[in-house]
């Protein structure tokens, strides 16, 4: 097994919150988290409902058949959440 990937710039994200790497049950396909391959930084949302893929093509999302990965495997996709200050 190869070391997983380190995103372009590492893995901080500007207005987003990192919650894992990888996948623990399955990928949530929810408004709230957008997914992000670890080669090329692209950011896929969690609500998609079309068929994707980022810019390298590692992580693909299609929609048709219900399937979302990365042909890097599952480590090198980072699962986040947009980040939003506290109100007041």
């Amino acid at each position: 097994m190869t070391e997983p990937l380190l995103p372009p710039g590492g893995t901080e994200l500007d207005g987003y919150v990192l919650i894992r790497r990888g996948c623990i049950d399955g990928w949530a396909m929810v408004p709230e988290l957008f997914y992000r391959c670890a080669q090329c930084g692209d950011l896929i949302e969690g609500d998609c409902r079309d068929n994707r893929s980022c810019t390298c093509t590692s992580m693909i999302l299609d929609a048709d058949a219900g399937r979302f990965g990365s042909r890097l495997g599952d480590e090198n996709i980072l699962t986040y959440r947009r980040f939003r200050r506290p109100q007041g």
